[in-house]
């Protein structure tokens, strides 16, 4: 499967680990996931934090 998403954002928790550990090109990830490891990483992340 391919697409141009780079998350997933789910509330199913094992959906999530089934995603993220079918090797995909995306992050699986809940919304609480997303803001705690994703988020951060973003480059303007410093300057709305």
């Amino acid at each position: 499967m391919h697409c141009g998403a780079l998350f997933l954002l789910t509330l199913d928790r094992p959906l999530r680990d089934r995603v993220n550990g079918a090797k995909l090109s995306l992050l699986a990830a809940t919304p609480g996931d997303f803001i705690r490891q994703a988020l951060p990483t973003h480059p303007d992340y410093p300057m709305i934090r």
